[in-house]
């Protein structure tokens, strides 16, 4: 508990640290002047747009559990989804969200190691297609907007080690060798229990048909969440072309999901604010455009605790609403 708490701090002190350097560097009037006069009708597109994404999520999440023959109703999955989106916001890490689902999907279907298996595997294809997205948009149209910057670099070393952890995960004799280090930890029976994970993904392998219609959802998912932060751009008076924003956009969620503050608090601030200066935009214009597309996540993620304090979907999961 101590060193639960310890870690707490330090991310706390992270984003605080990062965003009061992020704010010195910014011209804080002007990004006040920039929230102010966003143009809110783009703001509310790119909140719809947002919506869309969760659904398309909850979809994705549908198939691969439908393919561990686990099924539910969607609107009960949705519900986990959208309470997810609400402890995302609410846990001390961009990751709370997922153990929210992988928490109440052991519990609704008494089959934890497919559960863990579902959620970790519906992250894994949003890496993949952020990064599919990336280098497709560098292939086809943008690398020439890059030049003489960093940013190729850092596509470089992210795609490297992507690609490095995507074939470890894969090569079954390394992660039973891995796991069976775990031996020597003597509590939770924490190698069987990991053996049983790393069995449930090997099944879940064998279903190419669902996993490639998962793949092509995520790629939909994180297309729609691309653009509905250029449409937030739009709004701040950013004005660079979408395929900047294809070629960026992963790179800043990849970076964000590195467990090292509060929610991403900070870090996603100034990974916007270093990507986009390179493009000549200004420290408080991206500052704006971060906030305000997190600002809109807060939204749906108070519609998820709204649901979480009343308990509808508690009352679907005690009802087994299953077909």
């Amino acid at each position: 508990m101590k060193r639960r708490t310890l870690f707490i701090v330090l991310r706390v002190a992270v984003s605080v640290t990062l965003i009061g350097l992020l704010l010195k560097r910014a011209n804080l009037p002007e990004l006040v002047d920039t929230v102010r006069e966003a143009n809110w009708w783009w703001l509310l597109a790119a909140l719809a747009l947002q919506f869309v994404c969760l659904l398309l999520s909850t979809y994705r999440w549908h198939i691969l559990l439908s393919a561990q023959n686990m099924h539910y109703c969607f609107r009960v999955l949705n519900s986990f989804n959208w309470v997810g989106r609400f402890f995302n916001v609410l846990l001390p890490t961009a990751q709370g969200g997922d153990a929210m689902r992988i928490y109440e999907m052991a519990k609704y279907s008494q089959r934890a190691a497919d559960s863990i298996i579902s959620v970790l595997a519906d992250r894994l294809l949003g890496f993949v297609a952020l990064f599919v997205i990336c280098w497709v948009s560098l292939a086809a149209m943008g690398w020439r907007l890059l030049e003489g910057t960093n940013i190729l670099l850092i596509v470089s070393l992210l795609s490297l080690v992507f690609i490095l952890a995507l074939v470890s995960l894969l090569n079954r004799r390394l992660m039973l060798v891995l796991i069976s280090l775990t031996r020597y930890a003597k509590f939770w029976n924490l190698e069987s229990r990991l053996t049983r994970v790393y069995d449930s993904l090997q099944k879940l392998i064998k279903y190419r048909r669902a996993l490639a219609h998962a793949f092509w959802a995520a790629i939909f998912m994180q297309l729609i969440n691309i653009v509905a932060i250029y449409v937030t751009a739009l709004a701040v008076g950013i004005s660079l072309p979408l395929s900047f924003f294809l070629m960026v956009v992963p790179l800043i969620w990849v970076i964000v999901m590195v467990p090292i503050s509060v929610g991403g608090l900070g870090v996603r601030e100034g990974a916007f604010v270093f990507f986009f200066s390179q493009q000549g935009i200004s420290a408080a214009s991206a500052i704006s455009l971060s906030l305000l597309f997190f600002a809109q996540a807060l939204i749906i993620a108070l519609a998820g605790g709204v649901i979480y304090a009343l308990g509808r979907y508690r009352r679907r999961q005690n009802t087994k609403d299953a077909h």
